[in-house]
């Protein structure tokens, strides 16, 4: 059984999107790339293939988060502007996030795929460490998610709460105010500390906050600027060609440059982050109102992609190395038929985690929610 109210199929679109790329890149990664390094090419495969698959579909999970997310922070936060709102905002995010990720967390420590575990790994920020990263790879965007969470709708509450202000103009400001101090971060560690590329500067936490807020900013044009987003949205196919468009061309960047040339380049380490989220944004635009009317046996399979995605996401890499060890991959069949039988098993385990942990989870999320307590109490007031 999946949930299936209110969902949007072309949300759902994107998100299977995004999880299909970073489940390809890491599963070439592991099975494939080996097999290929014996002829030499299996570097060139992984700068062309593996690794833009990977960073492109995590990028897109940050617009979708924002995006997603945004909506919430609008009505909740920025348009109600109550404790109560922003305590209830931590309490449904975190019992959708937290339960399965330190469900993987102990499976790790009983049963370690990686290196050792690090505590830094059960506060989110084991990406400021490549040793602690190591122990579960896949979580550093999980780092840059929460992170979000716990500080920007907490900066947006204060700031209301504070001062008197236009609420629509200063969730602009203070959204856009991200975007700059995440540039302006990102500039000043290339400039002073020449970090790299991956771990350096895409997967650290403060550096890359901007990337979901262009999600949020999405959600805010939707919201309060109703015209313009109906127009986009009216021009969806332009908008889809424009994100295509420039989805390739960041193709062509990785394929142009090698892992040596992006950690030299100071547009490949700062500017470039903010172009992919634009392209990211339009191409989640585009896709929001997305109907299958004429492939509707698509829609089942895509929804039921999107909605194990996050067990998907955070078991994958795991059980992939589990088979890699378990079977002796002598060539591309071999490589390709463990890497289908893993992919399969990964979904199965997703599924059922979803049915009997993930879904609990998020019934028991509705028994704390506070605006409900609130809006209960105020009723019995009214009624004595």
């Amino acid at each position: 059984m999946l949930e299936k109210q209110n969902r949007i199929f072309g949300l759902d679109l994107a998100r299977s999107i995004a999880i299909i790329f970073v489940v390809i890149a890491h599963g070439l990664d592991i099975f494939i790339s080996p097999i290929l390094q014996e002829s030499n090419i299996g570097g060139e495969v992984e700068r062309i293939f593996n690794y833009p698959l990977g960073f492109i579909g995590v990028e897109i999970f940050f617009i979708l988060s924002g995006f997603l997310i945004g909506n919430i922070i609008i009505r909740e936060i920025v348009e109600n502007g109550s404790v109560g709102s922003l305590v209830n905002f931590y309490i449904r995010r975190w019992f959708r996030t937290l339960p399965l990720y330190y469900l993987v967390v102990i499976a790790l420590i009983i049963y370690p795929t990686r290196e050792g575990f690090s505590w830094a790994n059960l506060y989110f920020f084991q990406n400021h460490s490549s040793k602690d990263l190591a122990f579960n790879p896949v979580s550093w965007s999980l780092s840059v998610e929460e992170w979000f969470y716990l500080t920007i709708p907490l900066i947006m509450l204060c700031f209301f709460k504070i001062k008197k202000v236009n609420r629509q103009k200063a969730f602009l400001i203070i959204c856009f105010s991200i975007i700059v101090a995440s540039l302006f971060g990102r500039i000043a560690s290339v400039v002073l500390f020449n970090p790299t590329f991956d771990f350096g500067t895409r997967k650290q936490i403060f550096f890359r906050l901007d990337s979901i807020t262009v999600g949020v900013i999405l959600a805010g044009i939707k919201f309060y600027y109703r015209d313009i987003y109906n127009y986009l949205i009216a021009k969806r196919k332009v908008v889809f060609m424009v994100a295509l468009t420039g989805l390739l061309l960041c193709e062509l960047w990785f394929v142009a440059n090698s892992s040596e040339a992006l950690d030299a380049s100071f547009f490949s380490r700062t500017f470039f982050f903010n172009l992919i989220s634009l392209f990211c944004a339009a191409l989640v635009l585009s896709l929001e109102t997305v109907r299958l009317n004429t492939l509707r046996i698509l829609v089942k399979p895509i929804t039921f992609i999107s909605v194990i995605s996050y067990g998907l996401y955070l078991l994958h890499f795991h059980v992939y190395l589990i088979f890699k060890d378990a079977f002796k991959l002598n060539n591309i069949a071999t490589g390709t038929a463990v890497f289908l039988l893993a992919t399969a098993f990964t979904i199965v385990i997703a599924y059922f985690i979803y049915r009997y942990y993930e879904l609990p989870m998020m019934k028991l999320r509705d028994k704390f929610n506070l605006l409900k307590r609130e809006s209960k109490q105020n009723e019995i007031k009214k009624v004595s």
